[in-house]
């Protein structure tokens, strides 16, 4: 399970099938992480 409380964004996910990757998961941005603060 993957946390935010340091900002540091989750890493892509990436298949690999048969010498082909697939990208199934795109890596987290810094404007994800802001998009999702509450702004306490």
């Amino acid at each position: 399970m993957a946390s935010t409380y340091s900002l540091m964004g989750r890493p892509p996910v990436v298949a690999v099938h048969n010498g082909r990757a697939r990208l199934l998961v795109r890596r987290e941005v810094e404007q994800d992480l802001m998009r999702r603060d509450v702004g306490l």
